[in-house]
């Protein structure tokens, strides 16, 4: 992805950013942010926004930090419990 600020490339890290929901903030942690080794600039991909909406939804977090990476991992595990139970594996 490049920088829309100076059209340099992006790289991805994991870092932190803050969402709103329903009025409440929550700050989310270990997300994949693209920063710009340019200038600066830090973007969360609008998906990732929208996922991370999903976890705190889905965990009850209002006004607490999430943690996206561990969320992940869950979601993960609990995919391959489901696709064992269903014989899928």
């Amino acid at each position: 992805m490049k920088c829309k600020k100076c059209r340099k490339r992006m790289k991805v890290e994991l870092g932190d950013t803050d969402i709103q929901i329903d009025n409440a903030n929550v700050h989310v942690t270990n997300i994949p942010v693209f920063v710009c080794s340019s200038c600066g600039k830090r973007m969360v991909h609008a998906i990732l926004i929208e996922r991370a909406r999903a976890y705190a939804a889905q965990y009850g977090i209002r006004e607490s930090t999430l943690d996206f990476g561990l969320c992940e991992e869950q979601e993960g595990v609990e995919s391959i419990a489901t696709m064992q139970m269903l014989g899928i594996l």
